[in-house]
């Protein structure tokens, strides 16, 4: 055992570890560590109170300390306690030295690249493993049940992922994350005990009320009936026996809580529940591959412990699936078939998981765990062959991690210019310079797509269907545009958003952008119809583009006030010489925790350096006077005072070895108020006239920050066009 890698899978409520090979974990305790809130008190019973408590003893103990959860929905969020948890890990409950052992660590899906790195930079800086090795749980726990398709449900203490898997490629574009998990189930029956007269809210009760979900709570296959056999009868009544002795009795709680699973709205969580969640996630993979993961659905994680819950989920996706496919016809719905596994061991199924996958990493290699070995030269199974190498070492990890994040800006390839037809504006018109455009952006890791349904006279949408975006792993973002009054009204908006979902050939693209203001309708009217689409399965996340700060402050309180789906996410021109949102629509837009995608970077492309005067050039948007897309970025920027500011800019650049273009653009990501150098949402829309100008611009952005005299150029180049740049609205 002694040389045996480590596996350890930290949760946001419980850490597990033990050795590869092993079936059950070694230890198992609360994430928690625990400061005293009275400094004079040394013991509680028979226990010593230290400065700093970690897992069980914290837990035991919790009564005496003020609480902490390095954790919050999967992520490490305080670095310090979490170290405190990993200290107490390696030399209170393994009792080991660390120095130069592996160690299988596990992370959950869509964790932040900037967590993975301190995460390992710790395991090598502070604990001198030899090597370390990160896999994703949801990954795991498919492994470990011997599949190599299928979704994995996995819902832990502090978040729930929808994960799916088809032969052995994660499909990273449909995975989902739902912020509802244990931990808010425990919150809602503290919440719902307290009506009944239990006060068990303060943090050391918290343990006790996570005892008495795990013991008595379920989850309700027919609501209505539950709840009236609970108001009629006490046949659903159980009593609980408190630590200090008092007995409680648990009626209708005991499925109202774990309630919030499939209604995130009672915890005040504004996603869809787990089972739509999971349904829109099927749906939204390519038709080839639905029915492979229909049939293998795989429960992992405490939380999907409860009883009844396989069956309430079959319930509601059958349920769902006779609504939105069959359109309320019953007579196919036999043929629909859905298998939800299970297995009595899915609390540690990613533990397992990763024990199996670090002991067949082992044996199959008898190799320096230095090497990067890849696996499809070793006889595994097919699941395997999705992971690329074996553990890493300092050296090993640094060269494959992304060390900056200027390498892994979120970058959306803009479509507006590809489509068939030339003279609708389209610049990329060869399906397979197309294909070869996604191709590049696939294998340089960025799988984000924006269009709109008056993209290419119309065109756009069908072009990227025929391009196989979702074979490619793509998602994409459509929206739909008020070219004249009326069109954002119920039935409109309806009929022109089914038409973009038929051309993309989808039920459920990603994002959803009402593109402009129609101000002809009540914005509560539009809101009511998007908000009916969205629990229809037919988007997953709302957007806004080009809407005023104070119109999108209404909108946010009309989808508060109503219970409707909210904006998470606002589509806006910025780049460095059009900075006109940064005082009114970014406050707003933080404010209400919404995410900024920009468009227009290059000005439209005037930072490509061709222009210099007013003239009409040859070639190029700028020189069409006639469409209405050259005339609109003609009033946009071919102004004497914006090219006063390229002329002050041009020359910095210059000076520096530097384009305009990779200036423009490297602003962007390391000057502007974007958020999106530490892991965050904001990202950038590259509109493209070629193959050779995508690679060109995603170079750029992969680069680091400016010089301190280009920033300052940028600066005075936006000062001398602030008072007739365009504004951010429309």
């Amino acid at each position: 055992m002694a040389e045996a890698p480590i596996v350890l899978d930290g949760g946001t409520g419980f850490l597990k570890v033990g050795y590869a090979g092993q079936n059950f974990p070694e230890h198992q305790y609360p994430s928690i560590v625990g400061r005293p809130i009275l400094r004079s008190e040394e013991r509680d019973g028979d226990i010593v109170v230290k400065d700093i408590m970690c897992g069980d003893e914290a837990a035991a103990a919790r009564s005496m300390l003020q609480i902490s959860y390095p954790m919050e929905n999967g992520i490490v969020k305080k670095w310090d306690d979490m170290q405190h948890l990993w200290d107490f890990t390696f030399a209170e409950k393994l009792k080991i030295d660390p120095s130069g052992r592996k160690i299988l660590l596990t992370e959950p899906p869509m964790n932040p690249l900037k967590n993975r790195e301190q995460m390992c930079e710790v395991m090598f800086e502070r604990y001198n493993f030899g090597g370390v090795y990160v896999a994703i749980q949801a990954v795991l726990a498919l492994y470990a049940q011997g599949l190599s398709s299928g979704v994995v449900v996995d819902s832990g203490d502090g978040v729930t992922h929808i994960v799916p898997v088809y032969e052995s490629t994660v499909l990273n574009h449909l995975t989902r994350r739902l912020d509802v998990a244990g931990r808010d189930v425990t919150r809602n029956l503290i919440a719902l005990l307290l009506r009944r007269g239990y006060a068990l809210n303060r943090t050391a009760d918290f343990e006790t009320v996570r005892q008495i979900k795990e013991k008595l709570c379920y989850v309700s296959y027919d609501l209505e009936l539950d709840q009236k056999l609970s108001e009629e009868t006490t046949v659903l009544v159980e009593s609980y026996t408190l630590p200090d002795g008092r007995v409680i009795r648990v009626g209708s709680e005991r499925f109202e809580a774990p309630e919030c699973l499939f209604q995130p709205h009672l915890v005040d969580v504004e996603q869809p529940g787990i089972a739509e969640f999971l349904f829109n996630t099927i749906q939204a993979a390519d038709v080839d591959v639905r029915s492979s993961l229909y049939r293998a659905i795989v429960l992992s994680g405490g939380s999907s412990m409860y009883p009844g819950l396989p069956s309430r989920l079959e319930k509601e996706l059958k349920q769902l699936w006779l609504t939105r496919v069959l359109q309320g016809n019953p007579e196919r719905l036999n043929k629909f078939k859905v298998r939800i596994e299970d297995p009595p061991r899915r609390r540690h199924m990613v533990f397992l998981g990763g024990a199996v996958l670090a002991n067949i990493l082992v044996l199959s290699a008898r190799c320096p765990y230095s090497a990067k070995v890849p696996l499809s030269s070793l006889n595994l199974s097919p699941l395997i062959f999705a992971i690329p190498v074996l553990f890493y070492t300092e050296y090993d990890l640094r060269q494959c991690l992304c060390t900056s994040v200027s390498q892994n800006p979120r970058l959306i390839l803009g479509l507006m210019t590809i489509g068939p037809d030339e003279s609708k504006g389209a610049r990329i018109t060869s399906m397979s310079d197309y294909q070869k455009c996604l191709d590049y952006l696939a294998s340089k890791g960025y799988f984000e797509l924006d269009t709109a349904g008056s993209y290419v006279g119309g065109l756009q949408e069908a072009f990227t269907r025929e391009a196989g975006y979702e074979k490619r792993g793509f998602s994409i973002a459509s929206k739909v545009y008020p070219d004249k009054p009326g069109v954002h009204s119920p039935k409109t908006l309806r009929e022109r958003w089914e038409a973009s979902l038929e051309k993309l050939g989808t039920t459920c693209p990603e994002i959803f952008y009402l593109h402009a203001p129609d101000r002809s309708v009540p914005f509560e009217e539009t809101l009511e119809e998007v908000n009916k689409m969205h629990k229809e399965g037919k988007f997953v996340k709302l957007g806004l583009s080009n809407y005023a700060a104070w119109e999108v402050a209404e909108i946010v309180g009309i989808c508060q006030r109503r219970g409707f789906v909210k904006p998470t996410i606002y589509q806006g021109m910025y780049n460095a010489i059009t900075r006109a949102l940064e005082s009114e629509l970014l406050p707003c837009l933080r404010k209400y925790g919404i995410s900024l995608v920009i468009y227009n970077p290059l000005a439209g492309g005037l930072f490509s350096g061709k222009y210099s005067t007013l003239s009409t050039p040859d070639s190029g948007r700028f020189s069409n006077t006639s469409s209405t897309s050259g005339a609109m970025y003609r009033s946009r920027y071919f102004k004497p005072e914006i090219l006063a500011a390229l002329g002050i800019i041009e020359p910095v650049a210059k000076a520096h070895g530097l384009s305009l273009i990779e200036v423009a653009l490297r602003w962007c990501i390391w000057h502007s108020q974007l958020n999106i150098k530490d892991g965050g949402d904001d990202g950038i829309i590259l509109g493209i006239s070629s193959f050779d100008q995508l690679v060109g611009n995603v170079e750029a952005c992969e680069k680091g920050e400016l010089p301190a005299e280009v920033v300052e150029a940028l600066d005075k180049g936006w000062e001398k066009a602030r008072g007739v740049a365009p504004t951010y609205w429309r």
